[in-house]
């Protein structure tokens, strides 16, 4: 019997060692998956930089190229249609710019939300694992609690109490002298 209970504590080991390595190695993962997603909202920052300086330089070409027509057709770009355009553009230009802005943001609290979620999750499987560890260390100590009690029963049956030949088989205690009338 006690090479079963050897062998029940060694099961246990294992299963809680896996459970634990488990949590562990989901938890690096998640971990790993959370930077992932903190990259991704510094790259929609970053794009939207990139973006944004574009536009404004496409903005600058073009009100160049507008101005350089202007002067080939002898057109005052301060007056008239020729400063309409141009605001136009530029109000146009000014939008583009914080659409873009405004779309890395969202893109930026995505990532960000993302990677709080892995990271939860990480700490979740992370706790999971010890707790699939310290329950096999319950199933060990209630096997062991279990085998005890086995032992001692069959030494009661078996040795009885000195003297005797009866076996030593614990009784429930006396009522004598009490009365059952409430």
């Amino acid at each position: 019997m006690e090479a079963k209970l050897a062998f029940t504590i060694v099961a246990a080991a294992v299963a809680a060692g896996s459970s634990v390595a488990q949590g562990m190695a989901s938890r690096e993962a998640s971990q790993a998956e959370a930077e992932q997603a903190r990259l991704n909202a510094e790259l929609a920052r970053n794009q939207a930089d990139i973006d944004s300086e574009q536009r404004l330089r496409t903005l600058q070409r073009t009100v160049g190229s507008q101005a350089a027509l202007y002067a080939a057709r002898q057109i005052d770009p301060t007056q008239g249609s020729a400063l309409s355009v141009r605001a136009e553009e530029s109000r146009l230009a000014g939008r583009d710019v914080r659409k873009i802005r405004t779309k890395a943001k969202l893109d930026a609290a995505y990532w960000n939300t993302q990677a709080a979620a892995a990271e939860r999750a990480g700490r979740q499987a992370f706790l999971s694992g010890l707790a699939g560890g310290f329950s096999q260390v319950a199933k060990v100590g209630a096997e062991e609690h279990r085998f005890q009690r086995e032992k001692e029963l069959r030494a009661d049956v078996r040795g009885g109490s000195a003297g005797s030949s009866r076996p030593n088989i614990r009784r429930a205690p006396s009522r004598a002298g009490y009365s059952d009338i409430s």
